[in-house]
């Protein structure tokens, strides 16, 4: 299962509402997709650190952390600088 979703393009997906983070994810499902689901900013971040993604979806509303300043934080992240978000 690892060597499946490495080769397929990871994406980002985060969004504070679990009804709209399960409708995004059904809306962008792709066999060559694998789907990463973050509920907050700091989950999102966490994942960021852990591996590359090919793009990320972003909230803009989030409660603590605000999508823009997530964005934010994601570009100041080493190696997610050009990552479209």
């Amino acid at each position: 299962l690892a060597a499946e979703q490495a080769a397929r393009a990871a994406v980002l997906l985060v969004d504070d509402e679990p009804h709209r983070l399960a409708a995004l994810a059904e809306a962008l499902a792709r066999p060559d997709l694998h789907l990463v689901r973050a509920s907050s900013a700091a989950e999102a971040l966490r994942c960021v650190a852990e591996r590359d993604f090919a793009a990320i979806v972003l909230d803009v509303e989030m409660p603590v952390t605000s999508g823009p300043e997530t964005a934010q934080l994601i570009r100041a992240t080493t190696g997610a600088e050009h990552v479209p978000i």
